[in-house]
């Protein structure tokens, strides 16, 4: 169970401390009797686990007992209902993960097609690939999604970059159109960005590498005080980002 990305999404929902805390809890009792949420979503997105955590008043005063062996804390029809419910925030954590964009067939060939030429080299390729996204829908996904530089806001879209947390030389499959593995960067964050010079932290606050300085920072109009919009920042970025900030120059 991915714990601390569970709890930083249970923030994000708006729950409190000690709701948050509490549902975290009732997973992990889940997991000590036997039950792995992961596999259970991977299996058929929960929905077993959640059949087995159903009770109902009828049940119970019908004397039926619930389909689960899972110690209950208090009444066993609310505790079992607690039960489903932490379950299902789960689940809903991990669907909020699998979130990607599905590629046109045309980009996918493109790509391919600059991946296999031996005759361009390493660097050539991630330009070509970054430039070839940039007209895609990808981009129009992250301009929707952003609606302006992830940093400075800047809404002048034609000079903004889609530029991927995780590169896509090192992403998954599935990583490589995900929503939440990019960025729009306006061309000054976005060349550093790129080159693990700036990074940012788990609130979004600007990292920069010591390899600038004051005098550079300023030239580029960078600020130590810049960050992401936290109103657009989830815990899918942050998960980018915490791979991110481990190559920081």
């Amino acid at each position: 169970m991915k714990i601390d990305l569970f709890r930083i999404w249970l923030f994000q929902q708006n729950f409190k401390k000690t709701t948050v805390e509490n549902r975290i809890s009732i997973c992990n009792r889940i997991e000590r009797n036997g039950i792995d949420l992961e596999n259970e979503f991977k299996y058929d997105n929960g929905k077993n686990l959640l059949s087995i955590l159903t009770y109902s008043k009828k049940e119970k005063d019908d004397n039926i007992k619930p389909k689960h062996n899972i110690p209950i804390e208090g009444e066993v029809l609310t505790g079992t209902s607690t039960l489903k419910h932490s379950a299902n925030l789960y689940f809903l954590f991990c669907q909020s993960l699998n979130r990607q964009i599905i590629p046109t067939s045309e980009l996918k060939e493109d790509i391919a097609h600059i991946e296999k030429d031996k005759a361009t080299s390493e660097e050539e390729k991630r330009v070509l690939i970054k430039y070839r996204l940039g007209q895609s829908v990808y981009r129009k996904r992250l301009i929707e999604y952003w609606e302006g530089c992830s940093v400075s806001g800047c809404d002048f879209i034609d000079a903004l970059i889609a530029s991927h947390i995780k590169p896509w030389s090192e992403s998954e499959p599935n990583e490589k159109y995900d929503l939440y593995n990019g960025l729009l960067l306006s061309p000054n964050y976005d060349k550093l960005f790129d080159r693990y010079l700036i990074s940012f932290d788990e609130k979004g606050s600007i990292i920069i590498s010591n390899q600038l300085t004051d005098k550079q920072l300023n030239d580029l109009k960078i600020s130590k005080s810049a960050k992401l919009n936290t109103e657009k920042l989830t815990v899918e970025h942050l998960l980018y980002l915490k791979n991110h900030r481990a190559n920081l120059q």
